[in-house]
């Protein structure tokens, strides 16, 4: 079922790539970004993986950011873009917290995720900085819709966006207010 905003954030533990253990609980009183992606072989997750990496030291004090990826650890440990982000990454292979949050697979978004007005634009720069649109890692699924939520820090949900196809998460602009401690998005 699809988490709304108001809902309290659904706690887990999982340990990161790194072997770093965590308990999203434990980020309290903290702003967080928790963001659901494809696999690393998905050039749409690693351009916004990309656009995020850029983001980090702007807003870092103010908003914690936790990625879950579909890929398996090692994937993400070989990915020279995922290896060494200063975030939590996190495997979720057996989709158990992808399930969890409610994010969903549906062939009919992958197919129509062309005619997402930014798609052409973010395949583009996808190219432009070399991310390959034809690898794909064993054991992913090409249908599997990407998410966010922002959580504030007494762990309610005040944005649930779940993506209406392959290159569709939250956009920045929602993330940096948010993270700049403006409170007027959960009005």
């Amino acid at each position: 079922m699809k988490l709304v905003s108001g809902q309290q954030a659904i706690d887990f533990e999982a340990k990161d790539i790194h072997g770093n253990h965590i308990n999203l609980n434990n980020l309290k009183g903290e702003k967080i970004l928790l963001s659901f992606f494809r696999s690393t072989a998905c050039p749409f997750c690693n351009l916004r993986i990309y656009q995020l990496k850029s983001l980090y030291p702007k807003v870092k004090d103010n908003l914690k950011m936790v990625f879950i990826f579909e890929s398996k650890k090692d994937a993400l440990l070989r990915s020279p873009l995922h290896g060494e982000l200063p975030m939590p990454l996190i495997s979720d292979f057996e989709k158990d917290l992808h399930k969890s949050y409610g994010i969903e697979f549906s062939l009919i978004k992958t197919l129509t995720s062309s005619f997402n007005p930014k798609f052409k634009e973010h395949m583009k720069v996808a190219k432009e900085l070399g991310m390959d649109f034809k690898t794909k890692e064993k054991g992913t699924s090409n249908t599997l819709m990407p998410a966010d939520f922002l959580i504030d820090e007494h762990f309610n949900i005040v944005h649930a966006h779940y993506g209406k196809a392959v290159n569709e998460h939250i956009d920045m602009e929602i993330i940096k207010d948010f993270a700049g401690q403006n409170n007027s998005l959960a009005a």
